[in-house]
C-alpha cells in the first residue's frame, strides 16, 4: 500500500521514526481510520513537543473529506541545527 512505501521512505530519509493517520470514507460508505506506525514514534509527554513534526492534510472526494495526518520523530543533529538540544533516552 502507499502508506508503508512512504513510511520506509520517511524512515530511509534519516527520521527515526514515522505515523500516518488516514480517516474518512476510504472504500464504504462508513468513515474507518487507519494507522500506519514505522520505526520510533513517541505519543504523550513533553517530548512529543520537542521530537515529533505533524501535518494535516484534507482531501474533498465526491463521497466526504479524507483527512492524512503525518507525524515525524525527528533526530538529534550534533550541531543542533536539524533537531532538538536534548536526546531522546
Amino acid at each position: 500500500m502507499v502508506c508503508h512505501s512512504v513510511l520506509n521512505f520517511v524512515v530511509e530519509s534519516g527520521a527515526k521514526g514515522c505515523g500516518v493517520i488516514v480517516s474518512g470514507k476510504l472504500c464504504v460508505q462508513h468513515a474507518k481510520s487507519i494507522k500506519f506506525k514505522g520505526e520510533y514514534l513517541i505519543s504523550f509527554g513533553q517530548p512529543v513537543k520537542d521530537y515529533i513534526d505533524s501535518a494535516v492534510r484534507y482531501i474533498l472526494p465526491k463521497r466526504g473529506v479524507l483527512s492524512i495526518k503525518f507525524k515525524v520523530t525527528t533526530q538529534l543533529c550534533s550541531e543542533g541545527q536539524a533537531g532538538p538540544h536534548n536526546a531522546i533516552v
